[in-house]
């Protein structure tokens, strides 16, 4: 990945440009700050790393600017296109990118264009954590919070996720969804837990990254 830094300025001119919810994003942001500096030992990318995932997340709804429905998509192109992130480098202008499109739905378009696998390995994981990130927030209502701890039960590895301010019960469903390519990418077990209410996420290991 590239070591390059950011200039949150013209990020900042961007995010408002397209009317984001700039609470939602900031803690998207923070969130996913936070996942990737406890889960450090499980993705072990440079610490450089971190500064791209939360700039993206910041960006990761523009598309919304254009339509609810695909705005994944219209975010992906609106970060690609736009003439304020001309000043931004290129690999990260297309990481960000890619995070944008990936952070619903499947979780995997777009790929293909890093053949070296030490870099599609980083975005994968950035992909993965803002995807953890996002769903924490889907209320867009800033109060859920999260602590990632790595356990080794015997051969099991496993990623514990403890929550506060979400209701982890009434959101299983989009929690699992969204969090399945972490699992299978990192191929650990994600334990998410709260107070009342605990479920597990397998990885499937023919999708292993």
């Amino acid at each position: 990945m590239d070591d390059a830094k950011i200039d949150v300025r013209y990020i900042g001119r961007f995010i408002r440009k397209y009317q984001t919810d700039l609470a939602h994003v900031r803690h998207v942001a923070a969130l996913s700050g936070k996942l990737f500096r406890e889960l450090i030992s499980v993705h072990k990318l440079d610490a450089s790393c971190s500064e791209l995932l939360e700039v993206s997340a910041l960006m990761h709804d523009v598309g919304h600017f254009i339509s609810e429905r695909k705005h994944h998509e219209h975010g992906e192109y609106l970060i690609l296109n736009d003439p304020l992130l001309d000043g931004m480098e290129e690999g990260a202008r297309r990481t960000a990118a890619c995070l944008a499109r990936n952070h619903r739905k499947r979780g995997d378009a777009g790929l293909e264009q890093w053949t070296d696998s030490t870099q599609l390995n980083a975005v994968r994981s950035l992909i993965a954590i803002l995807r953890i990130a996002d769903v924490l927030d889907y209320e867009h209502r800033q109060e859920a919070n999260i602590r990632a701890e790595v356990v080794m039960r015997g051969e099991e590895r496993t990623i514990a996720l403890t929550t506060k301010g979400m209701d982890l019960q009434r959101y299983e469903k989009k929690i699992r969804k969204k969090s399945q390519p972490a699992a299978d990418h990192w191929q650990h077990v994600l334990l998410f837990q709260s107070e009342g209410c605990v479920f597990r996420i397998e990885p499937n290991k023919e999708t292993a990254g």
